[in-house]
Formats: C-alpha cells, sequence, structure tokens
C-alpha cells in the first residue's frame, strides 16, 4: 500500500493540540496514513487496507473505522468519495509535505469527489487556509516585536556611547603616536646561474666528495640548471641541494675526511708481502692457513691491487 517515499514528520507535532488530543491508537493510525498516503497525500479509506498496513502485529482496542473517525473529528484528514469508494485527505499534507519529484496519483482526488463531499472538502480547506494565515500573521507580529526591541536597545546603547564620547571630550586626549610605516619586504634577488659560479671546495671535503668526481658532477650540475633554466638566490644552496639529491638516490657515495680512503705516503719498498701467496719453491711447507711463507711482490703488482679496492667502493654520477 506504501509508495515508497520517505516522509517528514516535524517537531511541531507533538505540540499541535489536534494531534495530542488523539488516542494512542488514533495517533499511530494518523502517523500510518502519512507514511500509506500517495503524494498528494490522499489514501483508500478501507478499514481492512488500513488495518493490515498499520496494525498488523496487533491487536487494537478499538476499531479501525473508529480510530478513523477520531482523526476525523480531529480535523486531521478530510474523508470524500468518488464513484462510491470511499478515500481520506490528509488537510496539512501541502503544508508540511515537500516533494520534489511526485509521482503519479494513487488515488482519485478531493477534486474528483461527488458534489456534497466536494463542497464540505472546500469549506474545511478555506477553514485551514485561514488558521494558516491567522499562524503566519501571528509570525510576522511575533518577529516584529522583536525587531522593535532590538532597535531600542540599540538606541540605548548609542545614547551611552554618545555620552562616554562627551565626558572623554572634556578631558584632555594625549596626542596619539605616529603609526610607523611597515618595513618593505625585499624580495630575494633571483636569477640564472652566474658565469662566474665555483662550488664551493672546503664544502666537498668536508662532506666526502673525492676530487676526481667533482668535475663530473659540476658538469652534469650546469646541464641541469641550463636545461631546465634554474634560477635561484643562492646557488651556492642549489649546489648542496643537488649533492645531497645524489647520494639520497644512490648515484654518489661520500667517504668523510676521517674516513676517506687515501693512498700510502711513502712508496713501498718493494719487499712488502701479501697474506695468502706462498713461495711456489717452499710450497711443500706453506702454512694452511694461507699465512705462511710469501713471496715479494714489486711497487706496480701492490699498486694496482690497492687501486682496485679504493675504486671499488666508489659510483660515479
Amino acid at each position: 500500500m506504501s509508495n515508497g517515499r520517505a516522509r517528514t514528520l516535524k517537531p511541531e507535532i507533538l505540540e499541535d493540540e489536534r494531534t495530542a488530543s488523539l488516542s494512542h491508537e488514533a495517533y499511530r493510525l494518523f502517523i500510518g496514513m502519512l507514511l500509506v498516503a500517495d503524494d498528494f497525500g490522499n489514501l483508500r479509506a478501507n478499514e481492512k487496507l488500513l488495518d493490515a498496513a498499520v496494525f498488523w502485529a496487533r491487536e487494537t482496542t478499538t476499531s479501525v473505522s473508529d480510530l478513523t473517525q477520531e482523526t476525523i473529528d480531529a480535523g486531521l484528514v478530510v474523508p470524500y468519495t468518488v464513484r462510491g469508494q470511499r478515500y481520506l485527505a490528509i488537510r496539512t499534507w501541502q503544508r508540511h509535505q515537500r516533494i520534489d519529484r511526485p509521482s503519479k496519483p494513487k488515488v482519485p482526488g478531493p477534486e474528483e469527489a461527488d458534489k456534497s463531499v466536494a463542497e464540505s472538502s472546500k469549506s474545511l480547506e478555506q477553514q485551514e487556509s485561514q488558521e494558516h494565515s491567522r499562524d503566519t500573521r501571528e509570525t510576522l507580529a511575533r518577529h516584529s516585536r522583536m525587531i522593535r526591541d532590538s532597535f531600542a536597545l540599540d538606541r540605548i546603547g548609542e545614547e551611552r556611547k554618545g555620552g562616554e564620547e562627551i565626558r572623554a571630550s572634556a578631558s584632555p586626549d594625549p596626542t596619539p603616536e605616529p603609526a610607523k610605516p611597515k618595513p618593505a619586504k625585499r624580495r630575494p634577488n633571483v636569477g640564472p646561474m652566474p658565469a662566474d659560479f665555483a662550488p664551493d671546495a672546503a664544502w666537498l671535503d668536508r662532506v666526502g666528495v673525492l676530487p676526481d668526481l667533482r668535475p663530473g658532477l659540476e658538469t652534469k650540475f650546469r646541464d641541469l640548471a641550463a636545461a631546465k633554466a634554474w634560477a635561484y638566490a643562492d646557488w651556492q644552496a642549489a649546489w648542496r641541494n643537488f649533492i645531497n639529491r645524489e647520494v639520497e638516490f644512490g648515484k654518489l657515495v661520500l667517504y668523510p675526511a676521517a674516513t676517506a680512503p687515501r693512498m700510502p705516503q711513502e712508496r713501498f719498498s718493494g719487499q712488502e708481502r701479501l697474506p695468502g701467496r706462498v713461495d711456489p719453491q717452499n710450497r711443500a711447507t706453506a702454512d694452511p692457513g694461507g699465512f705462511g711463507d710469501s713471496v715479494p711482490i714489486d711497487d706496480g703488482e701492490l699498486a694496482d691491487l690497492f687501486t682496485g679496492i679504493v675504486t671499488t667502493g666508489v659510483t660515479h654520477a
């Protein structure tokens, strides 16, 4: 029986004398009428249909016919008949329900009712319109009184303020200090890379960038600045950020001054021995652990070995 549309229940329904005067079961029936009515506030007045829709899970102490008559006597619904069929129209439907896209009527409206019933319905609608107009006038009058009271309070406040200003003007007013102008904000001198830009060598030494890697890093930095039209106020800071990004992305390995690998200060004497190189003429007495007799190596062989160790941990950008 329900058309599946949500309905609106306003808090005013608790303050309405007509709904407040209903019995508990009649009040429940009226709420059910709001839910089963079509989008124009009309529904069938068949007692069996109403009983099945509203009181399907319980027995009523009063017949549905008497409960329906109670809502009619309270002026909440208007009965009408169309071609022998009985219907009900909720009187305050247009005032309390807002349907944006109403569906087609489920039942005939009061405008199609028999003549005698239609006249009765029309008189009830006129009475409802008069009550609505009276409520509107009372609301406007109440708002008007509130506005007048607000203006009166504002006028009293202005008079008090004016008296205070007069008393203040009678006393000597110290000369106000002139407002200090706010210093203008200086915009940093942003521009392209200067022609004489040179990376800070001391900073490179401190963070541990190997000298043989610096020319390639500087060339890459200059190419990126030219290709992407970089503009900075502090190009040394931009250079430091570039080096930090290279390290962050794993393109550069730093060797701080305390841990950087360095070549020996003195040349090898040529008699140094490396562990694990066994004298080929004394293999029978060689140490099984690889640290026994060894053969001397020359400077070139040792230098090549040391160079391989140094270059292993350096990743070129």
